[in-house]
């Protein structure tokens, strides 16, 4: 005999044999309270598991984000280092664009294209002894060179 409860008693086995309960009001009333304390409970706890879930995934998306900038720096500097004739040119453009604007940048490079190709007509033999073998091979490390070195590399094993 139950103390909350009252009696408890088994019945005759049904059809497949398992035997039959026979429960009072009050225990099926505190057993459906039971159950709703635990699925309560349960939910409290779901709710914040959940919020520590979504806390952990925003801060890994910080901390992604923080080291893919990092691999974003290392590699400019990289670059930077490894390119340096490029990344001041580079930086050269954005500073002459930021103060004096992109139209005064393209009149600048436009005249001295044009006086360096006045000069190369007009006389070969100084324009190449003053700036034809730089710009010749500026136009090779760029154009042939910088295309077949890794491939130069690769079959050199390196």
């Amino acid at each position: 005999m139950c103390l909350v409860c009252g009696p408890v008693a088994f019945g005759a086995p049904d059809k497949a044999g398992w035997p039959v309960m026979n429960l009072s009001p009050g225990f099926l009333i505190l057993a459906l309270g039971a159950l709703g304390v635990g699925v309560y409970v349960l939910h409290k706890i779901g709710r914040a598991l959940a919020s520590v879930v979504e806390a952990l995934a925003a801060l890994a998306v910080v901390f992604v984000a923080l080291w893919w900038v990092c691999k974003g720096f290392a590699w400019a500097v990289r670059q930077a280092a490894t390119r340096w004739r490029t990344s001041l040119t580079a930086f050269a453009v954005v500073a002459w664009c930021a103060v004096l604007g992109w139209v005064s940048l393209a009149v600048t490079v436009a005249a001295v294209s044009l006086i360096l190709g006045v000069w190369w007509w007009r006389s070969r033999v100084s324009f190449d002894h003053w700036c034809g073998r730089f710009l010749r091979s500026a136009w090779a490390r760029w154009a042939v060179y910088g295309r077949k070195l890794p491939k130069w590399l690769h079959a050199c094993g390196l």
